[in-house]
């Protein structure tokens, strides 16, 4: 079975964010370091994420993406 990079990504995102304390924000650039992908095909993944209520995001300086339910949901 194949699954495409950008799935692979949204994967990747989602187990890093699930790693973290409940609630914590991450910035992209967190994100794309941590995961070694690059952070404008993040960007994109993250945006369809957030549009399947998957994760939610945060604008400005202090922003960044979180999950959108608990890890346990």
């Amino acid at each position: 079975m194949q699954i495409t990079r950008q799935s692979e990504y949204a994967i990747r995102t989602m187990l890093e964010l699930a790693q973290r304390p409940v609630g914590e924000i991450v910035s992209s650039k967190v994100i794309s370091e941590n995961q070694d992908i690059p952070e404008d095909f993040l960007k994109k993944t993250i945006q369809l994420l957030a549009v399947n209520q998957l994760v939610t995001t945060h604008r400005g300086t202090q922003g960044g993406v979180k999950l959108a339910r608990p890890v346990d949901k």
